[in-house]
């Protein structure tokens, strides 16, 4: 387990092992987070730390997701299974891991391909890389 200081910055999640990891020849086009208790979401009452990395992978979401989940869990989280949590149509496009019970990392092929393509002005797919650590009331 790891012990944050809290409030937990993004610049520690964007420090750490997990948004670090990078598949060969893939290529950042955009990033974003939020410290603790700052907020995020629609209604900016998500008030956990949060890093994001948006990714264009070079061969494809299944070479990247085999990337992601293989580094993930050799860096000692374990992937959420996928039956009872969410559709089938979510579970097929994201990979979920926990290491304890307020950390959490995902992995997800963005949809509405079109849609993202003319936001990041180049085509997918696109694939996100997310790490959360859920807010504690002092």
């Amino acid at each position: 387990m790891v012990t944050w200081q809290r409030p937990v910055l993004a610049a520690d999640l964007f420090d750490s092992p997990e948004m670090a990891l990078c598949l060969e020849g893939e290529a950042e086009v955009g990033h974003r987070g939020a410290d603790e208790g700052e907020g995020t979401g629609f209604d900016n009452l998500n008030l956990m730390a949060y890093a994001e990395r948006v990714v264009v992978p070079p061969n494809g979401w299944e070479d990247a997701r085999a990337f992601y989940v293989r580094e993930i869990v050799a860096l000692g989280w374990r992937e959420l299974p996928k039956t009872g949590r969410v559709p089938a149509l979510v579970a097929a496009l994201v990979d979920g891991f926990e290491r304890d019970e307020d950390e959490y990392v995902q992995v997800q092929l963005l949809p509405m391909q079109e849609y993202w393509s003319s936001h990041y002005g180049r085509p997918g797919p696109f694939v996100r890389v997310s790490f959360s650590v859920f807010h504690h009331e002092a």
